[in-house]
């Protein structure tokens, strides 16, 4: 049992633990937040989660964000303030393009959110008319 403990203390302090799992920390307590059904609490944090997600990826191109990303699509249809719908719409595009992740790895990966940004910003994506966007992350980790 010690040696277990010890060896989780090891891996726990190690060099390893960089900020890709900080970052995958990050937004797995923002989805549990939102899975409990609580509303947006500011539209920075979605904006946050956002980032964190794509940064998520752009780190673990391989993992299956199936209902992360049709969350996302969600938003893009559904939340009340037309900058989240459009940067979720963009963010969407790039979870689905390898190339624009493996860009936001290597040039903007402390700035993912300014990457975002420029894209929503030189966009001209049509918007489908606004919802609540209260509870759109219930469930989304879910099978």
């Amino acid at each position: 049992m010690k040696a277990i403990l010890l060896l989780l203390c090891l891996f726990l302090m190690s060099p390893a633990w960089s900020r890709d799992e900080v970052d995958a920390g990050k937004m797995a307590r923002d989805i549990a937040q939102y899975q409990t059904g609580l509303t947006f609490p500011n539209e920075g944090v979605v904006g946050t989660t956002i980032t964190n997600i794509i940064r998520y990826k752009s780190l673990h191109p391989a993992a299956q964000l199936g209902k992360i990303e049709a969350t996302l699509a969600e938003i893009s249809l559904r939340h009340d303030n037309p900058d989240i719908r459009e940067k979720a719409l963009v963010a969407t595009y790039i979870l689905n393009d390898p190339d624009l992740l493996a860009y936001v790895r290597t040039e903007f990966y402390d700035n993912a959110d300014q990457f975002i940004e420029i894209l929503a910003l030189g966009s001209q994506l049509e918007l489908a008319p606004g919802g609540t966007g209260d509870t759109l992350f219930l469930n989304m980790l879910s099978d």
